[in-house]
This record gives structure tokens, C-alpha cells and sequence, in this order.
């Protein structure tokens, strides 16, 4: 072979050279062919849902994860396992939204079924069962105190409810399309809400309601209010 150096040192380091890069390639594909396969960048993948899951909420320790869905069910999942640790049942629609309370005692469920369900996260017992929406409950949220309950529906209305009673303490209207989302703001006195009306509107809550009071009203409202029952009420949209 013409390509083959005729010098024996030559020779040698050529030889020298080509057993290196044999050696070196194979160490190579036993070692790509030892590697374990890539692991995914998932915790867990649950899959114990029959149909779609549209709402999910962790509880405030991170430990359980909740989620609604398309099934009619909602299930409760150990974080760090991925473990189903148990169902809840008894809405009769797709369950739109979880939301944990503050403490993570209490689970609430916004359903189609035009019902807000509070669950004991602990037992799964069904604590009470919140009627008063026209249509499906699409957004639920808990306000800061861990005791009043926002909840957005299709009927255009959001509802303050009191949580440990059950009892619905006001209903705002201002939107003209579904209410998708309900949120609180970080110290609990501004609730806003988004809508098919494509805007968003806050109203601000300076005190709790309280069910003995029944001078004043329910809610006494600061800025950006919806319904208040005041003639001058400001209503702010963004």
C-alpha cells in the first residue's frame, strides 16, 4: 500500500496511533452504550384521570397537589410519590377549579354543575355543598382570612360566600360575559376578576362580612367597586 510509510519509525507511530483511535472508539461506545436513557424532567406523570384535567392546586405545605377534572372527579396526589392518596366525588359536570384554603384543611371544587363543593382534605368527606350560581362555576378562590370564598361563573356574577356557614354574603355584577377567573389580592381586601367581556375588574373589600350585622351591608367597598348598592359607585377596568 503506497499510503504505508516505508521508515520503520514511521511504521511503529503510525501503528501506535491506529490501535490508540481503535481502543479509544470502542471505549466510547460501551461507555454511550452503558449510560442509563435520559430520564424525563417530570417528578410524575399521573394518569388516573378518565377524560380532562382543567383546574390543579398545590397545598400550601407543597405536599398535596389536587386536581379537577372533565371526569367529574377530583383527586388528591402525594407531591414526592406521585401516589394517588384518594378521589372525591359528587359533582354531576366537570369540575372547573380546586382551590386549597389557607391552612390546607379545606378543599374547594367549582363545578358545571353550577355548585361549589367544600371537601375535608384529610377524610375526603363532602363538608357542604354551595348553590346559588345560574350556571357553571368556573373560578373559585379563597381570600386571605381562610374564611370567605370567591367564586366566577357563567351566569356573569362573582359570589362572596361565608366558608365555615356556607351562607352567601353578596354578589357582584358588573360583568357582561362569563367570569373565567377570581383572584384576591395578597392582603385580602381586593378581589379582581377576568372575564369573556374581555376585561378585568377589581373590587375592593375594606372588612369581612359579618352574618350578625345586618345594619350595614354585607361588604363596605373601597375602590374599583362593582356593585356596592352606592349611587356613585366607581366601577375600575383595566
Amino acid at each position: 500500500m503506497r499510503w504505508w510509510p516505508q521508515n520503520r519509525l514511521a511504521r511503529f507511530a503510525c501503528t501506535v496511533l491506529a490501535g490508540w483511535a481503535v481502543g479509544f472508539g470502542v471505549l466510547v461506545a460501551e461507555t454511550w452504550l452503558r449510560m442509563p436513557p435520559a430520564r424525563s424532567p417530570e417528578l410524575f406523570v399521573q394518569t388516573g384521570h378518565s377524560d380532562w384535567v382543567v383546574s390543579v392546586a398545590w397545598s400550601a405545605d407543597g405536599k398535596t397537589l389536587a386536581s379537577g377534572s372533565s371526569d367529574q372527579t377530583i383527586k388528591l396526589w402525594d407531591a414526592s410519590s406521585g401516589r394517588l392518596l384518594r378521589t372525591l366525588s359528587g359533582h354531576s359536570a366537570f369540575v372547573n377549579s380546586v382551590a386549597w384554603s389557607v391552612d390546607g384543611k379545606t378543599l374547594a371544587s367549582a363545578s358545571g354543575d353550577s355548585t361549589i363543593k367544600l371537601w375535608d382534605a384529610s377524610s375526603g368527606q363532602l363538608l357542604r355543598t354551595l348553590s346559588g350560581h345560574g350556571d357553571s362555576v368556573l373560578s373559585v378562590a379563597w381570600g386571605g382570612d381562610g374564611q370567605t370564598l370567591a367564586s366566577g361563573s357563567a351566569d356573569r356574577t362573582i359570589k362572596l360566600w361565608d366558608a365555615p356557614s356556607g351562607q352567601l354574603l353578596r354578589t357582584l355584577s358588573g360583568h357582561s360575559a362569563s367570569v373565567k377567573s377570581v383572584a384576591w389580592s395578597g392582603d385580602g381586601k381586593t378581589l379582581a376578576s377576568g372575564s369573556d367581556d374581555n376585561t378585568i375588574q377589581a373590587v375592593g373589600c375594606a372588612e369581612r362580612a359579618t352574618a350578625a350585622d345586618s345594619q350595614r351591608p354585607l361588604l363596605s367597598c373601597l375602590v374599583g367597586c362593582v356593585e356596592c348598592g352606592q349611587q356613585n359607585a366607581r366601577q375600575r377596568k383595566f
